[in-house]
């Protein structure tokens, strides 16, 4: 009795924390490591330490970074790094609600306002705009698109 041929296989879709292992969040990790430092001078540091290891993660294909414990200036920082680590992926920038702040969230506006700034640069595609984070595709880092 002749035994039929294995019937090719596909390679399973690789997951989302083996995308994120494919060399971005090395890169990720080493474009945020100065966001790090320059955070660590934060007032509520000492409180509220934001580091790499506790701030970026994977979650369903993006790379993440929450923004939560940085002000408006080191988000910047912190944003222009991941959008120069993560071209051609997805990127989720969790910046909070602003139920902590006294008015408006700043960091909220901040960064919203950043990401409309390089989208009409046709740098990153805004795939959602949540209450509390934004996904963005990134297309062109910063060094690439000129």
């Amino acid at each position: 009795m002749a035994v039929p041929p294995p019937e090719a296989v596909a390679s399973p879709e690789p997951t989302p924390r083996e995308l994120f292992h494919d060399g971005v969040e090395v890169s990720l990790t080493e474009a945020l490591l100065p966001v790090e430092a320059l955070a660590s001078r934060l007032p509520w540091a000492t409180e509220n330490p934001w580091t790499v290891g506790a701030r970026v993660r994977s979650d369903g294909g993006y790379a993440v970074v929450d923004l939560h414990g940085l002000d408006c200036s080191l988000a910047k920082q912190a944003i222009y790094g991941a959008l120069d680590a993560c071209e051609g992926g997805r990127l989720r920038l969790i910046h909070g609600r602003g139920l902590h702040s006294s008015g408006r969230s700043t960091l909220r506006e901040c960064v919203r306002d950043m990401c409309r700034e390089f989208g009409s640069y046709d740098r990153i595609r805004i795939e959602n705009i949540a209450e509390g984070h934004i996904d963005i595709r990134v297309i062109a880092n910063l060094r690439s698109a000129g």
